[in-house]
Parts: C-alpha cells; structure tokens; sequence
C-alpha cells in the first residue's frame, strides 16, 4: 500500500500534482530562524511519509527556502517530484523591497 497521494490534472500540458503538498515558506526561516540541516530533514521526512510536491518561492528567506529545497532534493528521482516555484522577485541585494 502507497502512502504517496494521487495526482489529478493541473492544466492542459499533462501536468500531474499531488493534492497535498509541502509549502517551504517556513524553510526561509519565516517564523524563526531553522538550520539548513532542520530544512533538509523536513523535506526529506515529507518525502518519506509520501509528499511528493514541493512548493517554494524566492520571496521566502530571500532564495534560501529555495537553497534548502535544492539541497534536500538533489538526490531524490526527478520523476519522482514536483517542485514548483514563483517568479517575479528580484533576488539582488540592490533590489526595491515591493
């Protein structure tokens, strides 16, 4: 028996995403600062408990949720998950807050 959630269809393109899914905002030290090594386990624990979306964005911890994200995944099979991001936030250190 799979604990991993079934994907439903999201747009046209035949893009497939779990319903459930983590979303890293927290990774970007959000609420408080983590360690890179609390991110890596927390991605890596949903994975194992199967979660296989992964949700980011470079608004959160200024790109480090998203370096976290990175690092726990490097590893892991692509056809195995989704990881999405936003785009729109310039990530230089000369760039307007908004």
């Amino acid at each position: 028996m799979s604990n991993t959630p079934p994907r439903v269809e999201v747009g046209d393109h035949g893009l497939r995403l779990p319903r459930i899914g983590l979303g890293t905002a927290s990774l970007g030290n959000f609420l408080g600062a983590i360690t890179d090594q609390q991110a890596v386990d927390t991605i890596r624990r949903a994975h194992a408990r199967g979660i296989r979306y992964v949700d980011t964005a470079p608004l959160y911890g200024h790109g480090l949720a998203e370096t976290r994200t990175g690092a726990a995944v490097r590893d892991m099979p692509r056809e195995d998950l989704v990881v999405s991001s936003k785009a729109g936030r310039l990530l230089r250190a000369d760039a307007p807050p908004r």
